[in-house]
């Protein structure tokens, strides 16, 4: 880049002329831009923000642990209660196709007989003696 100076002489600027500015260098170049309020604002938001974030993490963690826990503490027993009323009420219903046999009248039963859901056929009665 060239540039004329008071005396039209010629003045080359090259990039070793300029010295190597860090980052942290330019930054603080940069706020120097700004009046005091805003900086003081934009800080005063950025802590704000970080502390809201930090906040919002730790009190979601705690609701998270509370409803889980609760869950496996009140829901849990109550869904093994369920499922073995339904294993039981199946075994009844086995007890009951094996004592009595299949239905009057040779009607296929919902589910092709056998276990309840299985989809399996039942045993056909034993040959008369």
């Amino acid at each position: 880049m060239t540039n004329r100076g008071a005396g039209d002489e010629l003045i080359l600027h090259t990039e070793d002329d300029f010295e190597d500015e860090s980052l942290q260098e330019r930054l603080l170049g940069l706020t120097e831009m700004f009046p005091e309020v805003v900086r003081d604002t934009t800080s005063k938001l950025w802590e704000l923000s970080k502390w809201s974030t930090a906040n919002f993490y730790h009190y979601t963690r705690e609701i998270l642990w509370v409803v889980a826990s609760s869950a496996v503490i009140l829901a849990l027993p109550v869904a093994l209660e369920v499922e073995s009323l339904q294993i039981q009420e199946a075994q009844i219903q086995q007890q009951r196709q094996i004592l009595l046999g299949p239905k009057p009248g040779g009607a296929p039963q919902i589910g092709g007989g056998g276990l309840p859901g299985s989809g399996l056929p039942m045993m056909p009665p034993p040959p008369p003696k």
